[in-house]
């Protein structure tokens, strides 16, 4: 049946307000008519989006469905909102989170956050979580700035699909990356009460993987896809087998020269061949990136100085507490990054090391 039944409008209403919060205000409705259908809209502010609700109802006046467009996320009083300009064709819109006024006595540290794999927003959202969201206001909160931005693959999906010679990690990351980085030093260090010395690159997952390579290629900045699989699919009860077939499946997806590149790039070789400060964290309950690629890191840069490592026995792979082994079911419950994460990273950063 194309109507919505009771119970789906319901659980749809439910999902809605655990994304977005209840509504705060909303315009008068708006009525047009398409193809016999009679579509309501109205625009709605909610705490941290506007968006336009349209509902659709068909000739006979039955529910067709519902809809939200032209959702934007609004800015708070200490946010501003700015596009990464990677090419002609390819602009990532971009959000710096400052400190608030009266706190900042001097130019403050930032922060840019690079994501995991997968396309994402600059909120980082999964499900009612924004990792990314929690760690602007964190860090804002504790004197550091914070740039964030919508990853290519979320913006511009077409570019992968379309790519025929394939795509690599640094079409997919690191160039955007980069990006941000000029954008901090050429504009907004300029214009807000920023230290263009004092730039930190925060990645999580595969974003972390990539950060000694984002490093390495700025020259300026204070992967092994099959075995990673096969063992995130063994965790959550597939056999060896299965495990096998279904990461030939994947693979078969992607392009060949981003296999290369992931055959051929090494994060803690090239991070140990960076003369960096680095931090490097972990959840202890974290499945997708095991406390086994914590003890390589501590092998290959932890007695070094100026590296502070750091593990959180109730963290996930989102750095929000739970207890037991953690599932993908997790990250639909609602929670914050941890704020003895944010503390940590705000010391590492704020201690100028």
């Amino acid at each position: 049946s194309p109507y919505l039944s009771y119970d789906q409008f319901a659980a749809q209403l439910r999902a809605m307000e655990e994304r977005l919060g209840d509504p705060v205000e909303a315009s008068m409705w708006e009525m047009q008519q398409m193809a016999g259908c009679e579509i309501y809209s109205r625009k709605i502010t909610f705490p941290r989006h506007s968006a336009t609700l349209n509902v659709v109802f068909d000739p006979s006046g039955s529910l067709l469905g519902f809809t939200f467009t032209d959702e934007k996320a609004l800015l708070t009083e200490t946010e501003s909102a700015h596009h990464i300009y990677v090419s002609d064709t390819i602009q990532l819109p971009a959000r710096l989170t400052m400190p608030s006024a009266v706190s900042v006595k001097d130019r403050v540290p930032v922060v840019i956050l690079v994501h995991g794999s997968g396309p994402s927003n600059m909120d980082e959202s999964m499900g009612p979580n924004a990792p990314f969201r929690d760690l602007a206001e964190g860090l804002s909160r504790r004197g550091v700035a914070v740039l964030r931005y919508d990853k290519r693959t979320f913006v511009c999906p077409q570019f992968f699909e379309n790519a025929k010679e394939g795509y690599t990690y640094d079409d997919e990351t690191v160039d955007d990356a980069l990006s941000a980085i000029r954008l901090v030093k050429d504009s907004l260090a300029k214009e807000k009460a920023i230290d263009p010395s004092r730039i930190y690159i925060v990645g999580h997952s595969m974003g972390g993987m990539l950060a000694p390579r984002i490093a390495e290629r700025s020259g300026e900045v204070a992967g092994k896809m099959r075995p990673t699989m096969e063992r995130q699919l063994a965790y959550l009860g597939r056999s060896a087998e299965e495990a096998r077939q279904l990461t030939d499946l994947a693979l078969a997806e992607i392009p060949e020269v981003y296999l290369d590149m992931d055959a051929r790039y090494s994060d803690t070789a090239t991070a140990q061949n960076l003369n960096l400060p680095m931090l490097i964290l972990q959840g202890e309950r974290d499945y997708q990136v095991t406390m086994d690629d914590y003890r390589t890191w501590r092998e290959a840069v932890g007695s070094r100085q100026g590296v502070v490592m750091k593990s959180y026995p109730s963290l996930n792979h989102l750095f929000m507490a739970g207890k037991g082994g953690s599932m993908p079911e997790e990250y639909q419950t609602p929670g914050h990054v941890a704020e003895e994460v944010m503390d940590d990273i705000a010391n590492f950063v704020l201690s100028g090391k």
